[in-house]
């Protein structure tokens, strides 16, 4: 099937309401939707974020990580406002979908986007609730619990056994938590260490999943619909390593990677790969993820 972009005239805002430096999926959208001729804008929390010095990205608004929902709504009417065309909004992280979610109607009358079923949003982003709707509609996926009491841990042991995969639920709480998102234990020590506290009570917003073994074949690349072997995810991995090193080392020799350390780089685009690099590392190709039993 071959894929067309009919009228670019239509901008694009993304939406990333994640203070996370390695979440890659703003900078899928600029730069697969900026080469087709698509002005692209994003609203974004956080100072250290690739995505926004793309040479796609017309321009942006940042926020603060906390933000509440009215500030990031003034935001995304700030950059709405002097378009002549109401832009499609793409939200590329859990709470950015759920803000949408909540916020539909209000933005509306300033943005193009889907509708979808009330509450659905929050069901897919939901591990448990994700689970119990893949059960309603026949989808396979590993048998997963809540974690309730302590004794849950004992019984889940003894019908899966280890590795035992631990998430957290509820995406919004783990952000405002710091929360681990996904662990794979594989002893009783483990397994304690991230559901029990101190006085051996649970912790809360988590989940018990069953581990899935398995091959290359496990491992899914639905940016192109394609399974993709460990070896090569293991290679691109390398090489985000090498070049996150390149540019570390870049930083040092001009100075400025106090700065970056003390939270200053807000007046250093520490981000534009030209700048270090020269301009064809800034869009170099790193665009591109893996999924595993980690989005299930």
């Amino acid at each position: 099937m071959t894929t067309f972009v009919r009228d670019g005239t239509t901008p694009v805002v993304v939406l990333k309401l994640v203070a996370d430096p390695l979440a890659h999926a703003g900078l899928g959208v600029a730069r697969s939707l900026g080469r087709l001729g698509v002005d692209v804008h994003a609203v974004y929390v956080g100072d250290w974020v690739p995505a926004v010095t793309s040479r796609y990205i017309r321009s942006g608004v940042r926020l603060t990580d906390g933000a509440s929902h009215d500030q990031v709504v003034g935001a995304l009417h700030e950059l709405a406002a002097p378009l002549d065309v109401r832009p499609v909004l793409v939200p590329v992280d859990d709470p950015a979908c759920l803000f949408l979610e909540d916020e539909a109607e209000q933005l509306a009358p300033w943005y193009q986007f889907p509708p979808r079923p009330p509450g659905l949003a929050r069901r897919l982003a939901d591990k448990g609730q994700l689970a119990e709707l893949c059960r309603e509609n026949g989808v396979g996926a590993p048998a997963t619990v809540p974690l309730t009491a302590a004794a849950d841990l004992d019984d889940f042991v003894a019908a899966h056994g280890y590795p035992v995969v631990v998430k957290a639920a509820d995406p919004e709480r783990l952000h405002e938590t710091g929360q681990a998102s996904v662990v794979v234990t594989r002893d009783w020590d483990e397994l304690a260490a991230v559901t029990l506290d101190g006085n051996g009570a649970i912790v809360g917003n988590v989940l018990l999943q069953e581990y899935i073994p398995g091959g290359p074949d496990t491992i899914a690349e639905p940016l192109t619909h394609h399974l993709r072997p460990r070896s090569a995810i293991r290679k691109q991995t390398a090489l985000v390593a090498r070049l996150f090193e390149l540019w570390w080392r870049r930083l040092s020799t001009r100075q400025i990677r106090l700065r970056f350390i003390a939270g200053a780089a807000g007046e250093v685009n520490c981000w534009d790969a030209a700048q270090f690099f020269g301009p064809s590392a800034q869009d170099s190709g790193i665009g591109t993820g893996s999924r595993n039993q980690a989005d299930l």
